[in-house]
C-alpha cells in the first residue's frame, strides 16, 4: 500500500487526469471538464472537480501525520427536455462512481479512497432551458510530512487570546515575500470592508479549558485564518488560491509555537468555499487553527 504524501492542488489535478483518461469512452458526452469552477461559456454537459475540506490527524511516528481531503465531482446538462438533461447527470455520475472504483490512488496522490454523499438532479430554470446538477463527493486520504520547525527554549504563560490574535499576523507578515508574495493585506479580523485582495484574515474563535492541574490550567484557543482571492472561472484561480493556502500552512507548521506565545499548535482544517461579494465572486478558503497554551 503507497503511503501518499500531497496537497490538495495535486490531488484535484491527479483527479481531474484520470478523468480524462476516459474522455473518448465512458465520459464521451461530457465535453468540458474543468478544474474549479465553471466558465460562463461552458460547453455542457459539463464536469467541475471542487475543494471541499481538509481534516488533519496528528500522532503519527516518523515526522507524519495524516490527512483526509474531501473534493466534490459536480456534472452539469443544460436542457429543454429536463428529463433528458437530468438522467444523464445522473448516468454520468455513475459513470465516474465505475472509473474510481479501480482507481484510487491518483497517481500516488492517495492510499485510500471513498464515496461520501450524492445529490441527483437539483434543477436550476435558466433563459436557455434547464440546468440540471448531480454531484458525488470523494475522500481521500494521505500522509503529510512536517518540514523543518523553529524551537523556543522559552513558551510564554498566560498569553491573552489578542496576543495570540497579532502574534499569527505578525508571523504571516513576516513570510509574505517568502509563501505568499502576491498577498495584498495581512490584518487580524473582523474587518469591514475588506480590502483589496488576495487578503488573510486572522480571525479569533473559541477558548476552553481542557486539563487542570494543581497550580496550572491548560486552554485550548482556535483561530480561523481566512484567505481570500478573486474568483475567475479559470484554473489559474483557484491554484492561486490554493497556493496562498499551501504557503500559510507551510508557515504555520514550521513555527508551532507561534514565536514562542503557545506550547504547540496545530492545523485541525481546512474548509474550502465560494463567495459573492460587492466587487464578484472569490474563493474563500478557511484554516482552523488549534493552540494550547498555559495559564497559571
Amino acid at each position: 500500500m503507497t503511503i501518499a504524501t500531497t496537497t490538495m492542488s495535486s490531488l484535484l489535478s491527479a483527479v481531474k487526469a484520470t478523468l480524462l483518461g476516459y474522455q473518448s469512452t465512458t465520459l464521451s458526452k461530457i465535453n468540458t471538464f474543468q478544474r474549479g469552477c465553471l466558465p460562463p461559456a461552458a460547453v455542457f454537459p459539463a464536469l467541475a472537480i471542487l475543494p471541499v475540506r481538509e481534516t488533519f490527524t496528528y500522532g503519527f511516528t516518523n515526522s507524519k501525520y495524516e490527512v483526509e481531503r474531501e473534493l466534490v465531482i459536480e456534472i452539469y446538462d443544460l436542457k429543454l427536455d429536463t428529463k433528458t438533461s437530468k438522467d444523464n447527470t445522473i448516468d454520468l455520475v455513475k459513470a465516474v462512481k465505475d472509473i474510481f472504483a479501480t482507481n484510487f490512488e491518483f497517481s500516488d496522490t492517495s492510499y485510500f479512497s471513498n464515496w461520501g454523499y450524492e445529490s441527483y438532479g437539483e434543477t436550476i430554470s435558466i433563459n436557455r432551458g434547464f440546468l440540471f446538477n448531480s454531484y458525488i463527493s470523494l475522500i481521500c486520504k494521505s500522509r503529510g510530512n512536517y518540514g523543518s520547525m523553529t524551537i523556543y527554549n522559552n513558551i510564554e504563560n498566560n498569553p491573552s487570546v489578542v496576543t495570540l490574535q497579532n502574534a499569527i499576523v505578525t508571523l504571516l507578515k513576516a513570510n509574505k515575500s517568502v509563501q505568499y508574495s502576491t498577498v495584498e493585506t495581512i490584518v487580524d479580523s473582523p474587518i469591514s470592508p475588506i480590502p483589496g485582495f488576495p487578503a488573510i484574515l486572522v480571525g479569533a474563535g473559541s477558548r476552553s479549558r481542557v486539563q487542570n492541574y494543581p497550580n496550572a490550567t491548560i486552554s485550548d484557543i482556535s483561530f480561523d485564518i481566512g484567505v481570500m482571492s478573486q474568483l475567475f472561472h479559470k484554473e489559474t484561480s483557484l491554484n492561486h488560491n490554493l497556493s496562498i493556502v499551501e504557503g500559510v500552512k507551510n508557515v504555520l507548521q514550521s513555527d508551532y509555537t507561534i514565536g514562542g506565545r503557545c506550547e504547540f499548535s496545530n492545523i485541525n482544517y481546512i474548509s474550502y468555499d465560494q463567495e459573492k461579494v460587492p466587487s464578484g465572486f472569490i474563493y474563500n478558503t478557511v484554516l482552523t487553527l488549534g493552540c494550547r497554551t498555559r495559564e497559571f
